[in-house]
C-alpha cells in the first residue's frame, strides 16, 4: 500500500487552495475534482501551480516533494502565469520617510512628493502642470 503524499490543489483562478493527501496521480485528480467542486464526468489535467509544467506521468509525480502546490484544470483550461498586483512604482508613496540631520536641508522633498501622489491619484493632470512644477530640484534652493 502506497503512503499518501500531502500536496495543495487550486483552480485556475488560484482563489482557494485546499491541502489534501493522495496516493497517486489518479487520486490527485479524483480527489482535486471533488475538492474543487468539478463534476467527476469532467477530464481534468493536472500542472504545477508555478509554472505549469504537465504532470501526467506517475513516476514523475512520486518524484515531486510533499506539499507540492498543483492546478487542476478542465479540458478547455489552459495554465497562465499568476496575476501580480502592480503598483506602477508608487508603493513607496504610502511609506514613511525618515529624515536625518543631512536629509532635512533639502526643501524640495515636500513638493515633489505632493507631485507624485497627485499624479498617483490623476495622471491626466501632468498635461495641466506648469513646467515649473514638473521640474523636481536637488539642490538647496
Amino acid at each position: 500500500m502506497t503512503e499518501e503524499k500531502p500536496c495543495k490543489v487550486c483552480n485556475l483562478s488560484r482563489q482557494k487552495s485546499y491541502g489534501i493527501a493522495v496516493r497517486s496521480l489518479e487520486d490527485l485528480k479524483t480527489k482535486g475534482r471533488e475538492t474543487l467542486g468539478m463534476d467527476s464526468k469532467v477530464l481534468v489535467s493536472v500542472v504545477l501551480e508555478e509554472d505549469g509544467t504537465i504532470v501526467e506521468d506517475e513516476a514523475y509525480f512520486m518524484c515531486l516533494p510533499p506539499n507540492t502546490k498543483f492546478m487542476i484544470l478542465h479540458s478547455k483550461e489552459r495554465w497562465g502565469p499568476a496575476m501580480r498586483a502592480v503598483d506602477g512604482g508608487t508603493a513607496w508613496l504610502g511609506e514613511s520617510i525618515e529624515i536625518d540631520e543631512l536629509d532635512s536641508t533639502f526643501t524640495g522633498t515636500e513638493s515633489w512628493r505632493g507631485l507624485a501622489q497627485q499624479l498617483k491619484q490623476d495622471l491626466s493632470s501632468i498635461i495641466m502642470m506648469s513646467e515649473e512644477e514638473l521640474q523636481v530640484k536637488g539642490q538647496n534652493q
